[in-house]
């Protein structure tokens, strides 16, 4: 029994060091003020500037990073590796279908 605590205890501790924190990065404030995208376990996410539930824009688990608001609201640009490559995708703000900008 005596050898085992300190084998738990090594075990929790070393699992504790392998958990790896998330944050938010690379927020882009809409032209209106009214909404936030930002990238989170790379994916697009938007939430009110008030506050609220955050909704996802993107679904394919690439990078993604740099998103930023057309000038009228209604598109996000992004770059993401979805392809193997790193492009500029554009979605609709609302949410919807990605298409490729750059080749």
């Amino acid at each position: 029994m005596k050898k085992i605590i300190p084998l738990i205890f090594i075990a929790i501790t070393i699992s504790l060091f392998a958990l790896e924190p998330h944050f938010m990065s690379d927020p882009a404030i809409s032209p209106d003020g009214e909404d936030v995208c930002f990238v989170y376990l790379d994916k697009l996410w938007t939430v009110d500037w008030d506050g609220g539930t955050a909704r996802c824009l993107t679904t394919v688990d690439h990078y993604v990073a740099a998103p930023q608001y057309s000038p009228d609201g209604k598109w996000i640009a992004y770059m993401t590796s979805r392809d193997g490559y790193n492009r500029i995708y554009k979605i609709p703000a609302d949410g919807g279908e990605a298409a490729v900008v750059s080749v």
